[in-house]
């Protein structure tokens, strides 16, 4: 009986050691994406391996990081700000010029707090009834996105680099990924 314990501990051993994926493990990357020289201000950005592996994450100002990012010599990049600019566009529609839809909100109703003055915490938001909350989120949103289009880094980016298909930007991400990435797109 022994034996046979040992043989199956060296037998999962090994299988575990095997799964792992050894050197090919996802990896957390950090980086700046700019257009024109300029901080992209708002975008999504997929990374894209030779076997198909992908993750996307949110570029906020030019600069993103991305749990769990496939590793490869030759990683595709897809950056789009497309959808960006029409949620922009979309969501100015119904907030531009409009208060935030808590401003009318007493914070009492939340958390005895009689104090208007005080900031909104993260704790007081998330005791708002959910249809306040979910119209919060938007209106934050958009605001993020007001003030990248204010600072003129909310752009269209070149259409090439929005498809796997098209883009001619790749990079090297290897496990344990320490060095942030620089992805600089052009005409």
């Amino acid at each position: 009986m022994g034996r046979v314990l040992s043989i199956v501990s060296a037998s999962l051993i090994v299988f575990a050691a095997g799964c792992s994926g050894g050197g090919n493990k996802p990896s957390t990357v950090t980086g700046t994406v700019t257009y024109k020289g300029q901080p992209v201000g708002a975008a999504d950005i997929t990374f894209i391996n030779d076997k198909g592996e992908k993750v996307t994450g949110p570029v906020n100002d030019g600069k993103f990081t991305i749990a769990n990012c496939p590793v490869g010599d030759n990683v595709k990049v897809v950056v789009n700000t497309q959808a960006k600019v029409k949620a922009f566009e979309k969501l100015g529609e119904q907030w531009q010029g409009k208060p935030s839809p808590i401003e009318n909100f007493s914070k009492d109703k939340v958390q005895g707090d009689k104090d208007q003055s005080k900031p909104w915490t993260a704790e007081m938001k998330s005791k708002l009834p959910p249809e306040v909350r979910a119209e919060l989120e938007q209106y934050e949103y958009y605001q993020k996105l007001e003030e990248a289009h204010k600072k003129g880094t909310l752009v269209q980016t070149p259409k090439k680099y929005e498809s796997a298909d098209t883009t001619d930007k790749t990079v090297k991400i290897t496990s344990g990924q320490k060095e942030p990435l620089t992805i600089t797109l052009e005409d």
